[in-house]
């Protein structure tokens, strides 16, 4: 084996230990909460009275629509108003949202309109539960979903810190 060989394999090891070495600096930094900022200590400051509206449009949902209610009111970010659009369910979808939202002023369930020719379930009731909102942030979310506590409140940092006017 030649000088040129052995220089050759010496470089490709360095190299390899290296990126090996620097995916574990990532990794334990990722890791570190003195490394990773709170969305509380960000945002609550700047969008303390932003109000966000969040629209859940629901129709037999009575399966998970309480973990979804829960997890929306639960948010850090308390300036809200949860909208749940009930429309024409068949089960207690409604009872289930009301029973999870236990007295939440923040809570709003309405019923579904009669769909428009032309239109479609879903995308009929997210217009009429918009129709409703009083917030200057919309937040459509399925009935299905359980949001983090962080996810507005992040939401609104993305929003702010990237210019969007959607996100």
């Amino acid at each position: 084996m030649t000088l040129v060989w052995w220089a050759g394999a010496a470089l490709l090891v360095t190299v390899m230990l290296f990126w090996v070495l620097l995916i574990v600096v990532v990794v334990r930094a990722a890791s570190d909460e003195r490394f990773v900022v709170p969305a509380s200590t960000i945002s609550q400051t700047n969008h303390a009275n932003t109000l966000v509206s969040v629209i859940i449009p629901a129709r037999n949902e009575e399966a998970s629509i309480g973990r979804s209610v829960r997890s929306v009111l639960n948010q850090e970010h308390k300036a809200l108003e949860l909208i749940v659009v009930d429309d024409d369910s068949t089960d207690n979808t409604r009872a289930c949202a009301q029973e999870a939202g236990s007295g939440d002023s923040r809570l709003k369930i309405i019923a579904g309109r009669p769909l428009p020719e032309g239109w479609l379930g879903k995308p009929s009731a997210v217009y009429h539960g918009q129709t409703h909102a009083k917030g200057s942030v919309l937040v459509f979310v399925d009935a299905d979903v359980e949001l983090q506590q962080t996810a507005i409140l992040r939401s609104l940092d993305r929003l702010e810190s990237d210019a969007l006017d959607m996100l």
